[in-house]
């Protein structure tokens, strides 16, 4: 709500809080893609730490890098940055450039909810029409990376159902053919 006392708190806003509110936007849009088109998220082990004496690996191999440095490193450090920012700026005095910073984290962050709706919504319907129109593109105009990754998901998928499709020779021939190959006996295998 508006407050009498403290006039433009919970109200529109300025090109700084809406410069921030942007900056913000763009940093979880920025945070969410590198997540699903990144291809290498790194999990880690759920605990990070082990009491156990010669597990064989440390917390380094079991921290899971991927989510602590989208969370840690992109969103806590950025809104740390802009409270930062806005600290210096009210404590930087009269005549510094850094003055009409002052207070633009707190009154963005604090009092404007609308900022906290943009935050979760923009990001999701960003990355929703993006991965809408990289699979329309995907699907229908394949770039020759696309091709390619295919080709060999299709030979990987081919080396597997050979690997699990061994046919042996069967020496018998009392086999019934409708019956199927595990429920058959084994031929003799003779070893060299």
């Amino acid at each position: 709500g508006t407050d009498r006392d403290n006039p433009g708190d919970g109200e529109g806003s300025d090109l700084n809080v809406f410069g921030t509110t942007i900056f913000t936007i763009l940093i979880y849009v920025l945070a969410y893609k590198v997540l699903f088109e990144g291809r290498s998220l790194i999990y880690g082990v759920w605990p990070p730490f082990t009491c156990k004496k010669g597990s064989g690996e440390g917390f380094g191999s079991r921290v899971p890098y991927t989510w602590v440095g989208i969370f840690l490193g992109s969103f806590l450090f950025t809104f740390f940055a802009l409270y930062l920012y806005s600290f210096v700026a009210a404590e930087s005095g009269i005549h510094s450039p850094f003055l009409p910073f002052a207070s633009v984290a707190t009154h963005v962050f604090n009092k404007r909810s609308v900022t906290w709706m943009l935050m979760i919504i923009i990001p999701i319907a960003a990355c929703a029409v993006d991965v809408a129109l990289k699979l329309f593109a995907n699907m229908y105009f394949p770039s020759q990376l696309q091709i390619h990754r295919e080709i060999a998901a299709l030979e990987s998928m081919a080396k597997i159902t050979l690997t699990r499709n061994v046919i042996l020779p069967v020496e018998n021939t009392d086999t019934d053919l409708n019956t199927p190959l595990l429920e058959q006996p084994l031929p003799d295998i003779q070893t060299v």
